[in-house]
């Protein structure tokens, strides 16, 4: 089973740590997208188990995008759901494409950065209607 991952913006990360709405047992994946993570608590986010990372040229338009389509793609049945790491793979080759609104085409184009399997890529795309 794969990690859930929270995507927050920079007020929200020691917020959620401190409220306990990350719990440390599901070991959650934080990506802060915007710049910095100098408004982080890295010691209390590394103690909850939380993998902090950055992408600073990710727009927040863009980054609500990838997490709603990451989660929905993480609840289907895949040999590899991506995780983090290749959800900011994903995050930086489309802002690298000067993308900031995924198209329908522009998601079947990069899923190979996300999933690494074929079959998991046909599921994601039929998913995703972005075949049709």
């Amino acid at each position: 089973m794969s990690r859930p991952i929270c995507f927050a913006a920079p007020a929200q990360i020691d917020e959620l740590i401190r409220a306990g709405k990350i719990i440390p047992e599901t070991r959650t994946d934080l990506a802060r997208f915007g710049i910095g993570v100098d408004n982080v608590d890295i010691p209390a986010a590394t103690a909850a188990g939380i993998v902090v990372t950055k992408v600073p040229e990710v727009s927040s338009n863009l980054a609500d995008q990838i997490a709603r389509i990451v989660r929905s793609i993480r609840q289907l049945d895949l040999k590899k759901a991506p995780s983090v790491s290749e959800t900011i793979d994903w995050a930086r080759t489309l802002v690298l494409l000067g993308i900031d609104h995924i198209e329908a085409q522009q998601a079947k184009e990069t899923l190979h950065i996300l999933l690494k399997y074929q079959t998991d890529i046909a599921k994601a795309a039929k998913e995703l209607s972005v075949d049709k």
